[in-house]
């Protein structure tokens, strides 16, 4: 399974990185998150308080739409049952950016989130889950120099029925 995630990640970033003709529309980061459980049979994560960290590379199409990839990893005790999980999510979204000022970008994104997740019990075998979800968010860009800004995002994840869960984040931007 680790081979699959690892496949993953890769074709993910390749995917990023090959759909740049110019580097200057590139962006590479790092974010802290935090996530919430909306729906309680459909849960996003069992972690007790599922934060964690992750990378994000993003690519500027027009001045107006951007793509990102986001890579990000929790672990924890788990909330309902004794034991830990790890879980290890892919994030693929389209940003839309309707406002465009020099001082705030603010920005829509949707796009499809795969989450794999490690969960070990402790009287019985560990088992694997792969999730896929929709998400729906929004954010905010505020650049503090010309190439380095702060990013701050919120998002539903939806499981094609209802809402399951919330996230969010905070990091930081380098544009190439």
């Amino acid at each position: 399974m680790k081979k699959k995630l690892g496949f993953v990640v890769a074709a993910s970033l390749l995917f990023c990185l090959t759909a740049t003709a110019q580097l200057e529309n590139l962006s590479i980061g790092f974010i802290g998150s935090q996530f919430g459980n909306y729906h309680h049979d459909q849960r996003i994560s069992e972690i007790r308080n599922p934060q964690g960290y992750g990378v994000v590379v993003g690519y500027q199409l027009r001045r107006d739409i951007a793509i990102g990839v986001t890579e990000e990893f929790a672990a924890g005790d788990m909330e309902r049952w004794q034991g830990t999980e790890k879980n290890y999510r892919t994030n693929i979204s389209v940003f839309l950016f309707p406002i465009i000022t020099p001082y705030v970008r603010p920005y829509l994104s949707a796009g499809v989130v795969y989450t794999h997740r490690h969960l070990e019990y402790q009287n019985t075998p560990a088992e694997n889950r792969n999730i896929y979800n929709g998400r729906l968010g929004a954010g905010l860009d505020y650049p503090i120099f010309s190439s380095i800004s702060v990013n701050g995002d919120i998002g539903l994840y939806n499981d094609g029925w209802r809402f399951v869960g919330w996230g969010g984040s905070f990091g930081l931007r380098y544009r190439l």
